[in-house]
């Protein structure tokens, strides 16, 4: 397997500043990068009625191709990192004081930043240690999917649930990811529940080929929406996650290593990281043979950003459903591989358009 791509493609292609990226209100832009071969790809992009923790709206981008005719393959991806808590808090100021992240990540700007990073457009990395390039949604671009990219701007592990009336937020730390997402579904689903909320899907969607994509924290979004009652009826015709912390109780066993990340999680969950595993988690849905025939988990025995009892346990729980489901270990060093090697990353939508195992270093075992 062709290893990470050196960071020197960091400093070509369409890029855009990290402190421009708020200012950026466009409603359409070419979807151009170094892994892009499509040349009508594009980029929408839209505000909604849901608000961010800084009182700014939630921003959701959608990359597509603008030749595509009919009702096309879409997937929802669900991005890294979406994660901090205040140490620290300023009475003064709701999402002020010390941040769990030196920069904050409970804002707008730092949720359209993400998405453009995950997108490959970013000239300076948000998470460095993912080294990410975008050759995921580039390859899924190319292959004729829709991707649907909502930003997270709660730090919530894609957790907190939406508002009754997303219209009447203050600013403040609420934490709406978990809606967020769910909205999104709905969107694709169910449109016409949405347009009060301002999210809507700008190409047709082929309700037979719904892809859901979770990559780092949005693992674990995925695993909440995969285990909501209101999805029950809804069929996801693939599912990949990448690198997720699926098990949050893994953190628990080593408090000297992961002690930050433990209360920032408690903090999310209400203390209840061992239940939350049980309800609601890809390990629990492997157990419960809940999962669908194409689901692929991804992960890295050298990833140094989630501790391997958060995600092993899980993938070895899918290898043993023998159902078309997979779990393979990377091999490759830092967190979310699929969004940085061109070669797993068209392994990954071959597994999702045709049901082809993704190669790997080494299968989970």
């Amino acid at each position: 397997m062709r290893r990470a791509l050196p960071l020197l493609l960091l400093t070509t292609g369409c890029f855009k500043p990290y402190e421009d990226l708020a200012k950026l209100d466009f409603s359409e832009v070419a979807y151009e990068s170094d892994f892009v071969t499509s040349e009508d790809a594009v980029i929408q992009a839209f505000d909604t009625e849901l608000s961010c923790p800084d009182g700014e709206p939630a921003r959701v981008f959608v990359a597509f191709r603008k030749s595509l005719t009919g009702a096309a393959p879409t997937a929802l991806l669900l991005h890294s990192g979406a994660f901090d808590y205040i140490v620290q808090p300023d009475e003064a100021d709701p999402i002020g004081g010390v941040h769990y992240r030196a920069d904050s990540r409970l804002s707008r700007q730092w949720g359209i930043a993400k998405v453009w990073e995950t997108l490959g457009l970013s000239r300076f990395p948000v998470d460095p240690e993912e080294a990410s390039l975008g050759t995921l949604p580039a390859t899924l671009v190319d292959a004729g999917y829709v991707v649907v990219l909502p930003a997270n701007c709660w730090g919530d592990l894609w957790y907190g649930e939406e508002l009754a009336d997303p219209s009447d937020a203050e600013p403040g730390l609420s934490r709406y990811g978990g809606g967020f997402a769910q909205v999104m579904v709905d969107a694709m689903f169910s449109p016409e529940t949405t347009a009060e909320l301002g999210v809507r899907i700008p190409v047709s969607v082929n309700l037979e080929e719904v892809h859901l994509i979770g990559l780092g924290s949005g693992g674990r979004g995925a695993a909440q929406l995969l285990s909501s009652g209101a999805n029950t009826s809804r069929s996801f015709r693939s599912v990949v996650i990448d690198s997720s912390p699926d098990l949050l109780g893994a953190y628990l066993a080593d408090p000297l290593t992961w002690g930050p990340e433990i209360a920032g999680y408690e903090d999310i969950y209400g203390g209840a990281l061992a239940t939350i595993d049980q309800s609601s988690s890809i390990y629990a849905l492997a157990q419960a043979n809940a999962l669908p025939a194409r689901t692929a988990v991804i992960w890295s025995s050298l990833d140094t950003q989630v501790p391997a009892g958060a995600i092993l346990p899980t993938g070895l729980a899918v290898n043993e459903l023998g159902g078309g489901q997979v779990a393979v270990d990377s091999g490759l060093e830092g967190h979310v591989s699929s969004n940085r090697d061109v070669d797993l990353a068209a392994n990954v939508v071959a597994y999702m358009t045709e049901g082809a195992v993704p190669e790997a270093e080494a299968p989970v075992r």
